[in-house]
């Protein structure tokens, strides 16, 4: 997603779980894609979203008529090998 901006420090260990927590928690859309691209960014080595941080990173991303970013997000997704079920 591209955003440079660090806008808080991780704990020593993170879960998607919390990672969607924070997510849910953000209304402006630009801070959201900081919010997602900095976990992996601080855990290059070790945390890799998953289904349901990328499902609502890419909800999000459609509902804000982000259409490239979400497209973007689902290569990304398949590069990551990200399993995805219906």
């Amino acid at each position: 997603m591209g955003s440079k901006v660090k806008m808080f420090k991780w704990s020593k260990e993170i879960t998607p779980s919390q990672v969607i927590k924070l997510m849910r928690a953000e209304k402006d859309v630009e801070k959201l894609i900081a919010v997602f691209d900095s976990a992996t960014a601080e855990y290059a080595n070790g945390f890799l979203h998953d289904q349901s941080s990328f499902g609502y990173m890419v909800s999000r991303l459609v509902s804000a008529n982000k259409f490239k970013a979400a497209e973007d997000l689902v290569a990304r997704m398949k590069i990551e090998n990200c399993v995805v079920s219906e």
